[in-house]
């Protein structure tokens, strides 16, 4: 997909382009779009922003010992809980440095490890990924930082956990976590 004469690119497409995920054949449709459309250049540039800070943090999951060590530093948490195909909104306040989105009902008894994928429901674009993300057996959840430049992204967030455990096929969860970001 790309932008046809006259309109900019979509920003999912900006994602896959700097994600290297796009079809060879699209590239130099992209880049030549890139080169000539000052607006869609600039888009490009707050979306290499937005993908350098993400590669400048920790993985996706957090542990509760990142939790509490963030609070002990005297970042503002805010924590909620969030059950699998339950559409629920996550809205940052200005009171708020980070949310911990605790995916929850997960059966992580068994499990070697957990994979999420964050994507953007509306296109299926990948934001981000995490094939071994921390998992809190006890709890039955995998819990996930979310900081507020992250308002930069399409709010229609889906959170994907695949629990892969010995002798069986993954198993699949979905969260749905539209974003709201309060000023």
């Amino acid at each position: 997909m790309s932008a046809p004469a006259g309109e900019h690119l979509p920003l999912e497409l900006l994602i896959d382009y700097f994600a290297d995920d796009v079809e060879p054949a699209q590239l130099d449709a992209i880049e030549g779009h890139l080169f000539a459309c000052t607006s869609c250049t600039a888009e490009a540039e707050r979306v290499v922003q937005v993908v350098a800070s993400l590669r400048a943090l920790p993985p996706v999951g957090i542990t509760r010992a990142q939790i509490a060590a963030l609070q002990a530093r005297g970042v503002r948490v805010r924590e909620a809980d969030f059950a699998a195909e339950v559409r629920k909104v996550a809205e940052f306040t200005p009171g708020d440095d980070v949310l911990i989105h605790h995916l929850s009902g997960l059966d992580l008894a068994h499990a070697e490890r957990v994979h999420v994928t964050v994507k953007v429901e509306s296109s299926g674009a990948t934001l981000v990924e995490d094939h071994f993300a921390p998992f809190d057996r006890e709890r039955g959840a995998v819990s996930i930082a979310c900081q507020r430049h992250f308002d930069r992204f399409p709010p229609d967030v889906l959170f994907e956990v695949r629990v892969y455990g010995p002798g069986r096929e993954p198993a699949l969860s979905r969260y749905l976590v539209p974003h709201v970001f309060g000023r």
